[in-house]
């Protein structure tokens, strides 16, 4: 999930640090440096100030949210308790397009999240819930590239090799006229090899 950009100009952990000394209580401090903490890959320490700027404005901004679900989605991978991890995803998750339902990232949040719930737990039988929340994504957001990716992923994975052919291609197209070439290739890559499983009649496949 590709959701902060990268701003050089932005004040550094240090001295957002010292922002956050000065004023404890404006939660924009508490999110910008959550936002650095989540890019180091430090996504404990980012959990921890989404929560403090949810606790001094729960209406402040749905970044927060946002944030402190991407968090517990990845932090869920390596949690001894993997399911509660991603109940607090999605309840996050959720308090974003309940605040904002014109946010495309807020579902795919909710998709990426209740596929790997069923992942941890096939009886818990989530992908209609995911694929639902895939294709709302995508409708508020029809030039995005990732969306179509990781539905198309999704689609693979279900063994519908038909769709994610379609929503990869979809992808290469939109990268193709103005996306970063990594990205493009890496999609090249998923739409050549499941347009090789389908010619060789196979199923879906794991995500790369």
């Amino acid at each position: 999930m590709r959701w902060f950009r990268r701003n050089k100009k932005r004040p550094s952990i240090d001295g957002l640090t010292q922002a956050i000394e000065a004023d404890p209580e404006n939660p924009t401090h508490w999110i910008a440096r959550a936002e650095w903490h989540y890019e180091l890959g430090d996504y404990e320490a980012a959990l921890a100030d989404y929560s403090q700027a949810i606790t001094l404005n729960p209406d402040y901004s749905v970044d927060a949210y946002l944030g402190r679900g991407s968090c517990y989605w990845r932090l869920s991978a390596a949690s001894d308790d993997p399911v509660a991890a991603l109940a607090c995803a999605r309840a996050d998750y959720h308090q974003v397009v309940v605040r904002d339902p014109g946010h495309h990232d807020g579902y795919l949040g909710l998709a990426l999240t209740y596929e790997a719930l069923g992942h941890h737990d096939e009886a818990l039988g989530h992908d209609d819930e995911a694929l639902v929340n895939f294709d709302q994504a995508v409708a508020l957001a029809p030039h995005n590239a990732d969306l179509y990716l990781n539905r198309g992923l999704f689609h693979e994975q279900l063994g519908d090799l038909d769709a994610a052919i379609a929503d990869f291609e979809r992808a290469v197209d939109i990268l193709t006229t103005g996306g970063d070439k990594p990205y493009l290739q890496r999609v090249t890559r998923c739409l050549d090899r499941t347009r090789a499983a389908r010619k060789a009649g196979g199923g879906g496949g794991e995500r790369p």
